[in-house]
């Protein structure tokens, strides 16, 4: 299962929490009952889109 980051603009709110701990839940109960589940962390997908309007400015 793929776990990527919170959107890099907004603020951390209960949601977040939910998202990872439901993936953490299926992944281990897939884990249990003998299936390969691997977890596979992400990175910030959204960030570059800020970074390149970041380097327009200066």
């Amino acid at each position: 299962m793929h776990d990527g980051p919170p959107y890099a603009n907004g603020d951390i709110h209960l949601g977040h929490a939910v998202n990872k701990v439901l993936k953490d839940i299926v992944i281990k109960y897939q884990t249990l009952i003998g299936y390969d589940a691997p977890y596979v962390p992400g990175w910030d997908c959204h960030g570059l889109p800020i970074e390149l309007s970041i380097e327009k400015t200066w």
